[in-house]
């Protein structure tokens, strides 16, 4: 009951607040100077509660028609009592002569009205109140009280404005228009007392609004007999109004007869009580009414018929003119909800520019703080960067503020490649303790997160030569996920005018999504964009990777393929050089492969990047044939057809009981799915794919930071899986494949011919112990591996792959993987048919109805493996020719020594290559011996261009080779495809001088690129300085890069590192004098303890390598510009560096150190393993590496000596292969090249002689051919 009460109280509070808000609203708006004001807020807004109370009437909802009544009540009682306060009439008699009157107000800028507009108002007024009393029906409420007093206060005023001289004539009597729109009120109630209006407005609202069943209820039970009697008590009561009514019934006598019938119904109606009936019985004794009394009740039956005339006349015009109201109070209506909807609309039109311009305003303002907040993350993140570039500068193992604490003790395999390469370095992890004790056979310990926050931070290269800059605006922005290996960073992708940017703050793990505490912000200048790959990413088209010329590649995931497509228009037009892979070129290498310009590696690399495989996508990673099928024996002959696999059949069904298993699974698969009509329910040969994410990572758990990714994605059992099931064999691992194991068909990485650190357990971890009780560790190799070393069993496997045997049948293999048996019915006949969730065009995510199927078919996608894109529809061809020349011919004795020494191997049929030095072919001649006379002064060095031109270059001067495009652009890795783009592209040459007196490092413009695409002599230029060197003295350069970034190492210890920018390819037709270039350095590298006494540098594997008089020989990424690593076991004075630029499947570092007597000559691998050292009692003066195809040839080291002799080693074992020898070369040799196919080898003698020694045959004819080079290099020497 409490409640109850509260909630009336309430109410009533809330209609209190409106009501006195209503009233204060209606009041200024009936005395208010603007006419819209009065329409629409006094006289429209009575008229709609009107129509809405005659509304709710007819549907016969009481409760909410009497509160529409009661505020309708009340609003026309205050409209009668702010004109009766005003008294117009006594306001208009005093001022006829005046043209205005104002409202009083003590505000001051109270606006004036109008008189003529107040008398017009006052008559709309009345109007409204008339047609209230005459047409709206009666409250069914029992308290209508306030109705009846506001009909009576009507009624009084009406009388009061009537003068007492005016007399109600038939006709219009003369007078204002006020008095006779009174007139007229008057005479509308006088006929409301004889035709009361209900039953007429019901009746015209019924058709109108087509009310329920229950109005005609309503309608039969009310009457209008208190309202009238209202009117009755006026007449009794007031003189003036029975004066009044007598003078309209002397003018209409036919109503009087009329109004006495009513009479005569108020006597029986039983809403009017005795006093009432007292009342009427007094009113009908004026004198006025008697005489048509006495007449009515007299009068004979055929009277009463010719009295009913009129009274349906008048009847018919009160159904008129009660018609009349109701139309044009729906007809107002309608009119208002028009306007009101005109003005929605045209308010909605105004509030939506506002919105625009807010939402306009709003972005602006978005964006600038952005903006701000980039800036400010990225001038807090440059500081950080540049702190940690401090610490790798000053504190790694030779820095000196070394710390173990700040440099890590663990190594991870570096991210950086090239497009065609494999990642085959490994660099620093940046994290000290990678995984948790557990995983590790020592008592070390760490963090889980440890691999997975080193790609962040070693990802990108271009954070320490490229910090960010915002001037210039964003242009374009997308929102995107950076996809690789080991995380995804959803972020957005910046296009600026001059750069491309990424940042994102959320970043996750590939396999089970766990956030990572990192941020990814970087950027690249458009400059350094070489390539553009579009592939699909978990199905979807709407991926593209890119490469740039600093080793980086990124792929990014966009939300549609049609934002991809704007992404990479936007990215060639702001980078007219770059390049994009379509399937456009792959005719051309499938030429370059088929004529053994290609080797096969290359070409299987060049496929799957084709066809969408990526080392950014663990479910797309690139895969390899197996091609051996003999891991047991202890030799094995690579000639022997035998010993290959049959690359015509996937791997799983090598014998004929494997393919009797698969073909009676696929028919039971085929019988089931003709009974269920379920996606993905085709047949299949094989579950999951050759290649998928647990491939990889089968193969690659020895690695980290595949080894975190290895945890993560057998998290469900916290270790790295069962030992039996990890790989610990390759034989082991080829059985299971081919027949041991159903359901195992996976095929191999490319990391199995390149990447020897593969099968060695270098991070010693805990792997476990097989149900045999051997312990796995490093991987097992095959007993033909020379001394079980996973380096010699790569190369040997890369001999493999390059073999005759191979490359005859490796289109069958192609046909599977890339070509048209990889679908259809060539799939079934093959045993190459996959379950339907690998194959693009079976993943449909927009057809599953629930999210659980949806994340299921991710999971299947992610896990299964996705099949490559084809490539062929037709059978692949077949190789026509091997990919190396072999010269058949006599071989030297001592090439034959030398290859009865190398015989130690076990595997045979290994080719060593046409080079000067190979033991094949025959033995090398000395062509050409000749001294170089006039030369300007003592030359130093001598190279062969890519053109193919020898140059010699002097003392203290170093060449710099500008290209116009990127080397990188050929989408392959096969150096003779990359020599012969090189060789085509117009170069300009610098040259670069140590030894001025002014301690100035000065450049000139040696030659200028021709239309022909040839070198060419250039007019004389000045030198020019580019930087001073005050502080130090260039100790050591490298004598020829192709690249615009040279180093060079200074008597302090360091070394620097630049860069030259200039816009050489703008106009070919520029002199050399008018060109303009400038020189930045870009970081000075620490850890020398003496000078620096040699250095040379990388572009394609990104490394420097520096030694010092102290011995000291360190490693230096060339993209991130910090130290690697220190190659031990070097006791004299490091004079000679050297790294291998042969293929992709390797990197060897060369240095000589020199002794008290003699020299060593040590070859290490690029991650620092030994792997050769020789002492020679004659010192070495100079080297060469030979540069041919991995694979197809065992690429040799050339050094000469001080005596003239030239001797060639191998580069698998540093033995000695061949020595070169002649009378007439006794001096020392101080520079080797070999030229880009390496048939010839060229050698500078320190008294400038120049001497060439050739493989060929023919003699005479290379002979000539050198005198030819010799002369023009002689003429621009």
């Amino acid at each position: 009951l409490n409640s109850v009460d509260e909630d009336e109280e309430e109410e009533q509070a809330v209609r209190g607040a409106w009501r006195g808000f209503a009233v204060s609203m209606f009041r200024k708006a009936l005395l208010s100077a603007e006419e819209y004001a009065f329409k629409y807020a006094a006289s429209g807004f009575l008229e709609l509660l009107m129509l809405a109370d005659l509304q709710l009437y007819v549907c016969g909802k009481v409760e909410k028609q009497k509160l529409i009544r009661d505020e309708l009540v009340v609003l026309l009682g205050e409209l009668l009592t702010i004109y009766r306060q005003v008294s117009w009439l006594k306001r208009w008699d005093r001022r006829k002569g005046s043209s205005s009157c104002r409202h009083s107000s003590d505000e001051e800028d109270e606006s004036e009205i109008m008189a003529s507009r107040l008398e017009d108002r006052l008559v709309e007024c009345l109007e409204l109140c008339n047609n209230f009393v005459l047409f709206m029906p009666p409250s069914v409420a029992p308290d209508n009280n306030e109705e009846l007093l506001l009909l009576q206060s009507y009624f009084s005023f009406l009388i009061d404005l009537i003068p007492d001289s005016f007399l109600l004539t038939k006709d219009r009597p003369p007078g204002p228009k006020k008095r006779l729109a009174i007139f007229a009120l008057v005479k509308n109630l006088f006929v409301f007392l004889v035709h009361p209006s209900i039953l007429l407005t019901f009746r015209q609202l019924w058709d109108r609004l087509h009310a329920n069943s229950t109005a005609g209820k309503m309608a039969a039970i009310c009457c209008d007999c208190c309202r009238r009697f209202v009117i009755v008590e006026q007449l009794q009561r007031n003189p003036k109004a029975r004066e009044v009514l007598k003078s309209f019934l002397s003018t209409v006598p036919e109503y009087r007869d009329l109004l006495l019938h009513i009479f005569c119904d108020f006597s029986v109606c039983r809403m009017l009580k005795e006093a009432d009936k007292a009342t009427l019985a007094a009113f009908l004794r004026f004198d006025f009414l008697q005489a048509s009394a006495v007449n009515k009740f007299a009068a004979s039956a055929q009277s009463t018929k010719m009295q009913a005339a009129p009274a349906k006349s008048s009847l018919k015009k009160f159904y008129h003119l009660t018609c009349g109201w109701v139309s044009g109070l729906l007809e107002r209506k309608k009119r208002i909800l028009e306007e009101a909807q005109a003005r929605l609309h045209s308010s909605n039109e105004q509030a939506s520019d506002v919105n625009r311009f807010t939402v306009y305003m709003h972005d602006i303002v978005t964006s600038e703080y952005a903006t701000f907040e980039q800036n400010s993350d990225r001038l807090a993140e440059n500081v950080v960067w540049q702190w940690r570039f401090i610490e790798k500068s000053l504190c790694h193992p030779q820095g000196i503020f070394y710390s173990p604490k700040k440099w890590p003790n663990r190594w991870c395999l570096d991210p950086l490649h090239l497009p065609g390469y494999s990642r085959v370095r490994f660099t620093p992890d940046v994290v000290v303790d990678n995984l948790d004790g557990e995983f590790y056979r020592s008592q070390e310990s760490g963090s889980v997160k440890g691999c997975s926050s080193f790609w962040l931070d070693k990802l990108f290269a271009t954070s320490t030569l490229l910090p960010f800059d915002a001037e210039g605006g964003v242009l374009h922005s997308f929102n995107t996920i950076m996809v690789t290996l080991f995380f995804e960073a959803t972020g957005t992708l910046l296009l600026y005018r001059e750069k491309i940017h990424f940042f994102s703050n959320n970043c996750c793990t590939v396999q089970k999504r766990i956030p990572l505490n990192k941020k990814v912000s970087t950027s690249w200048n458009y400059s350094q964009l070489i390539l553009l790959n579009c592939l699909r990413f978990h199905a979807a088209d709407c991926a593209v990777e890119i490469f740039f010329d600093t080793l980086e590649s990124c792929l990014f995931v966009f939300d549609s393929p049609a934002s991809r497509a704007e992404v990479v228009g936007h990215l060639k037009s702001f980078s007219p050089a770059l390049q994009q892979a379509t399937l456009q070129m792959l005719p051309a290498f499938t030429v370059a492969w088929r004529s053994g310009q290609m080797t096969n590696f290359d070409y299987i690399m060049t496929l799957n990047e084709l066809a969408g495989r990526t080392f950014n996508d663990i479910t797309q990673y690139p895969v390899f044939p197996f091609i051996l099928n003999d891991y047991f024996n202890y030799t094995i002959d690579l000639k022997q057809p035998t010993l290959y696999r049959d690359l015509s059949l996937p791997v799983a069904v090598q014998n004929s009981r494997s393919r009797t298993y698969y073909t009676e699974r696929y028919e039971a698969l085929s019988s089931a799915s003709l009974d269920q009509n379920v996606p993905l329910s085709e047949p299949y040969h094989f579950g999951a794919l050759y290649s998928n994410s647990g491939v990889v990572l089968y193969y690659m758990i020895r690695v980290p930071p595949f080894s975190n990714l290895a945890l993560e994605y057998h998290g469900s059992y916290n270790t790295f899986d069962m030992p039996d099931r990890l790989f610990h064999s390759i034989n082991t691992t080829w059985n299971m494949a081919s027949w041991d194991w159903r359901g195992d068909n996976k095929e191999l990485i490319p990391e199995f011919f390149t990447l020897p650190e593969m099968f060695i357990n270098t991070q010693n971890f805990n792997l476990g112990i097989r149900h045999n009780g051997e312990r796995v560790h490093d991987v097992i190799m095959p007993n033909w591996c020379p001394e079980k070393d996973p380096r010699l069993f790569v190369l040997i496997h890369r001999q493999a792959l390059e073999s005759d045997a191979v490359s005859r049948r490796l289109s069958h293999w192609i046909d599977l993987i890339f070509g048209y048996r990889q679908s259809g019915q060539a799939a079934v006949d093959a045993f190459n048919v996959y379950h339907p969730c690998t194959s693009w065009k079976n993943v449909r995510f927009e057809e599953l109805g629930d999210e659980i199927s949806s994340s299921a078919l991710h999971a299947m996608v992610k896990t299964f493996g996705q099949l490559p894109l084809q490539l062929f529809t037709k059978p692949h061809p077949t190789r026509t020719v091997s990919s190396n020349n072999d010269s058949s011919g006599t071989v030297s004795a001592t090439a034959t020594a030398a290859a009865t020494e190398y015989s130690f191997c076990p595997a045979r049929g290994l080719r060593w290559g046409n080079y000067v030095g190979s033991p094949e072919g025959q033995a090398p001649r000395l062509i050409y011996t000749q001294a170089v006379i006039d030369a300007p002064s003592s030359l130093a060095h001598v190279f062969i261009l890519p053109c193919g031109s020898l140059v010699f270059v002097p003392e203290k001067v170093a060449l710099v080779a500008v290209y116009p495009c990127k080397l990188y652009s050929s989408r392959t890795s096969s150096s003779n495809v990359r020599q012969q783009i090189r060789t085509r592209a117009s170069a300009l040459i610098l040259s670069l001088r140590f030894d001025f007196a002014d301690c100035a490092i000065k450049l000139k413009f040696e030659h200028l690129p021709s239309s022909a695409g040839h070198i060419s002599q250039s007019s004389v230029s000045e030198w020019i300085d580019i930087m001073l060197a005050y502080d130090f003295q260039v100790t050591a350069y490298s004598s020829f890069v192709e690249t615009a970034v040279f180093c060079f190492g200074t008597d302090l210890g360091t070394v620097k590192v630049a860069r030259l920018k200039g816009s050489y390819f703008q106009n070919e037709m520029q002199q050399p004098q008018n060109m303009q270039t400038s020189c930045t350095v870009l970081k000075t590298l620490y850890g020398h303890s003496a000078s620096v006494s040699t250095v040379t540098l990388s572009t394609q594997h990104g490394i420097i390598v520096s030694g010092s008089v102290a011995g000291e020989l360190f490693v230096w990424d060339l993209n991130r510009l910090c130290f690697v690593r220190k190659l031990t076991g070097h006791e004299g004075t490091l004079s000679l560096c050297a790294i291998s630029s042969s293929s992709s499947s390797s990197c060897d570092i060369v240095s000589v150190s020199d002794e008290d007597v003699g020299s060593e000559l040590m070859l290490h691998t690029v991650n620092g393993r030994l792997v050769g050292r020789i002492h020679s009692n004659v010192t070495i003066c100079s080297l060469a590496l030979s540069n041919l195809a991995e694979g197809v040839s065992i690429n040799c080291i050339a050094t000469g000596l001080q005596n003239g002799v030239i001797r060639i080693w191998d580069r698998w074992k540093l033995s000695l292969i061949q020595e070169l020898r002649s009378d007439e070369v006794l001096r020392p040799v101080i520079s080797l090249t070999y030229t880009c196919n390496c048939s010839q080898l060229v050698a500078l003698l320190n008294d400038n002689t120049v001497i060439c020694w050739d493989k060929n045959a023919d003699t005479k004819s290379a002979a000539n051919r050198f005198k030819e080079r010799l002369s023009v290099a002689l003429k621009m020497t």
